[in-house]
């Protein structure tokens, strides 16, 4: 059997349970045991060495990683735990977690967890017998993939941008090089008013979180509106350039954090009290 978990992101990281009926429990473990199989399957194991991205008949794994107590007590006494209400729950859901009971294929498989697989956010239609009706009830898509698994004290992952969004792996980031810094500075995105000052103030943490920005490709991914917006959204003094076409970076290390935090969300609000939370600190801000 698999149990199902919510991994939560509140001041600290927490554990929810997220309580099935027989015939959802089936099908669920069914699919965890599937996809826990699938995302090793055949794939060479590499141990993670610093890079960000594995080819695809590839998988980087962390050999004794150090799993969160709140993981390994909440899978051992699932009913402890607070039970996951979807329409009044605070913080930020990061992770659905599925953990297998069966001593003969022991795993916890990870589906990273953002605010598009929440159903019913909006107005949402459900089809059946040739016709629409509204979805009255809030609810999860689970994912046909896992993004991290853990057996044993072995964590697998093929994306270190996306684990570290569940999993805390500053332990393991490498140092953005003067390649990767160039890369970053000379992007469309940003009008920066200082390179050579912005490259001076860059501390060791905010070096690791600029290599995996620029390593994950996020900043290719997304437009200088939506980064805006989103600082707004936030309250983070990030503006555009007189042309309102990029970000306008000021020479001041506090700006500069402030958007390599953003760029590597690290960012979250709560849900139900509206505070904003940066995920790597667990501290309000």
């Amino acid at each position: 059997m698999t149990n199902l978990f919510a991994l939560v992101q509140r001041e600290n990281l927490e554990l929810l349970r997220i309580p099935l009926n027989a015939q959802v429990q089936g099908e669920v473990t069914g699919m965890f045991v599937e996809q826990a199989a699938n995302f090793i399957g055949e794939k060479e194991q590499i141990d993670y060495n610093g890079d960000y991205k594995t080819d695809p008949e590839e998988i980087f794994r962390v050999q004794d990683f150090p799993i969160p107590q709140c993981i390994t007590e909440g899978v051992q006494n699932p009913m402890a735990l607070e039970i996951l209400d979807i329409n009044d729950y605070n913080g930020k859901i990061v992770a659905l977690v599925g953990s297998s009971t069966d001593d003969n294929n022991p795993f916890i498989g990870f589906q990273y967890f953002d605010t598009r697989k929440l159903l019913n956010k909006n107005y949402s239609l459900w089809f059946t017998n040739e016709m629409y009706s509204k979805i009255e009830d809030k609810g999860l898509t689970i994912s046909n993939k896992l993004d991290l698994l853990i057996t044993g004290t072995t964590l697998f992952f093929s994306s270190f941008s996306i684990a570290n969004r569940v999993l805390d792996l500053s332990n393991y980031m490498q140092v953005a090089t003067d390649e990767d810094i160039d890369t970053f500075v000379a992007n469309d995105l940003f009008e920066f008013e200082d390179t050579v000052g912005f490259r001076d103030d860059l501390t060791v943490t905010m070096k690791k979180k600029l290599r995996i920005i620029v390593q994950s490709g996020i900043i290719d991914e997304i437009g200088v509106n939506a980064i805006h917006q989103k600082a707004q959204e936030l309250e983070i003094p990030i503006d555009l350039n007189e042309g309102n076409d990029k970000l306008s970076i000021p020479r001041d290390r506090a700006r500069a954090k402030d958007l390599i935090r953003l760029l590597n969300e690290d960012y979250f609000i709560s849900i139900l009290r509206g505070t904003k939370y940066l995920t790597n600190s667990k501290r309000a801000t």
